[in-house]
């Protein structure tokens, strides 16, 4: 099909896929991993003053993302939500970021508007690749 007839269907297809995908992860019983626990509980010590320790008064390091802890304890200070919701917010933005990127970078390789969304797409339709690094800064450092 020519991409002429297409008109606006390519950008509507992409928010569609992105919906679909962003709804099944924010909307979804969260299922995050274990190491994701040790960082939401590090930055809620560090927000509430206690140091970016997992117990408060053990002086030992055990987080991965130093700079995805300061993140989240930054939102959790600054908003005054729980760790896990402000991490839901930062992981659709950069979901939201990610697909628009894919499909970008689609169109800098030529590929026509409706092609291009082969990338976003395959993403999309892989929701349980993206629950396994929820809570984690995987997605946020690929966007």
């Amino acid at each position: 099909m020519n991409d002429r007839y297409l008109g606006r269907a390519p950008i509507w297809l992409l928010f569609a896929a992105f919906s679909l995908c962003a709804c099944y992860s924010l909307f979804s019983t969260p299922q995050y991993l274990d190491d994701a626990f040790i960082t939401f509980r590090m930055a809620r010590n560090m927000a509430d003053g206690l140091g970016p320790y997992f117990n408060a008064g053990e002086r030992v390091q055990a987080c991965t993302a130093p700079l995805y802890l300061l993140m989240l304890a930054g939102g959790r200070f600054l908003t005054g939500l729980s760790v896990p919701q402000f991490e839901s917010f930062v992981e659709f933005a950069a979901l939201t970021s990610l697909f628009l990127m894919l499909w970008r970078f689609g169109r800098d390789l030529n590929f026509s508007a409706s092609w291009a969304l082969l990338l976003p797409l395959l993403l999309a339709m892989q929701p349980d690749q993206l629950i396994q690094v929820k809570g984690m800064e995987a997605i946020f450092f690929s966007a």
